[in-house]
């Protein structure tokens, strides 16, 4: 005969770390009851699964490793009564409030690993018990001007050869002028190609890719599964019969990204360019990496320019008598 339901303070339950997480427990009941304990649980969880092969030939077996990491576990009583509370026919909100922890990790979903948060109400009466879960999303993008590495230049070069005796050689190299973006950022990438193997080089590929890693500890080693998932690939028709080629690639980032995570012990998440060529009849082509992150730019409190500064501080602090002109040219008259 009652219904409890779980309603958070904003439609969109998306939060960040450090925020104030409120809402209320609604009791619905068609007759009087009495209620011995109502307690919501604030709980965050990462949790990892997946498939290790062990041994091999006919005695390779396949085991199902898991990994449990905690990140927010907080019991909070709303009513505890031994004798027991006699509520009336009809509803009953019961508020709850918690500021989340400074250092959350955003939530995240793989097919090997997701990080999650709810919220999930224990009602006791004297009729039986009730238990009800609401999920809710935490954002904790990386603030990317804590980077300061990041915002210097980076580049990467590699040298692929063909040929045991010549010395004939593919050499790609990029660069950045940064490695820290905002999703939705256009990621500017200068790359250079020096063709010497006398084949055909045909096109140059940007992509962007998204790098998951989730990690299990055994007993004696540390199992971990990477998935890798192309977001973004642009490519660049080179010219023929020419030895060295250059292409300013205007990578579009998406919009909508998962921010990097690294907040988690068993689940992270990164991002990486890879700047790749095809050869004509040349299976495998090179390629180089370039890690990026990606996060938000907090805005900092706007700095007076130096010209206002010492314009104010003319004013205030340095020695003399500051006058107005008019009165400068009165007493100019006077004295002469």
């Amino acid at each position: 005969n009652a219904m409890l339901t779980v309603v958070f303070g904003r439609t969109s339950p998306v939060y960040g770390p450090g925020e104030m997480l409120s809402g209320d427990v609604v009791i619905t009941t068609t007759t009087p009851c009495k209620i011995l304990d109502l307690a919501v649980n604030y709980c965050g969880v990462s949790s990892v699964s997946f498939l290790v092969a062990k041994g091999e030939g006919k005695a390779r077996t396949c085991e199902k490793v898991e990994e449990i990491d905690t990140h927010l576990d907080v019991l909070h009583p709303l009513v505890r009564s031994y004798r027991g509370v006699v509520v009336e026919a009809g509803v009953h909100t019961y508020d709850f409030s918690l500021q989340l922890p400074h250092l959350l990790p955003s939530s995240y979903q793989s097919p090997y690993g997701h990080i999650c948060y709810y919220v999930s109400a224990h009602l006791i009466t004297s009729e039986g018990t009730l238990d009800v879960r609401k999920s809710f999303v935490v954002r904790a993008p990386v603030n990317i001007n804590l980077f300061l590495s990041g915002q210097n230049p980076k580049c990467a070069e590699v040298t692929q050869k063909y040929g045991l005796i010549t010395n004939k050689s593919l050499r790609l190299k990029a660069s950045v002028t940064k490695t820290c973006f905002v999703p939705g950022d256009i990621i500017p990438v200068f790359i250079e190609a020096v063709n010497e193997t006398g084949k055909e080089l045909r096109y140059l590929f940007c992509t962007l890719k998204q790098i998951t890693h989730v990690l299990v500890q055994l007993q004696d080693q540390t199992v971990s599964q990477v998935t890798k998932q192309c977001l973004k690939t642009l490519a660049h028709k080179v010219a023929k019969g020419r030895r060295y080629h250059s292409w300013l690639c205007q990578l579009p980032s998406p919009t909508f990204l998962t921010p990097t995570i690294a907040a988690s012990t068993i689940v992270f998440v990164t991002y990486t360019l890879q700047i790749s060529a095809t050869l004509r009849r040349v299976p495998i082509p090179p390629d180089l990496q370039i890690p990026i992150v990606f996060g938000v730019r907090v805005p900092t409190s706007p700095q007076p320019s130096d010209t206002n500064f010492a314009r104010r501080y003319s004013r205030q602090h340095l020695p003399g008598v500051h006058t107005s002109s008019l009165r400068r040219n009165n007493l100019i008259f006077s004295v002469a």
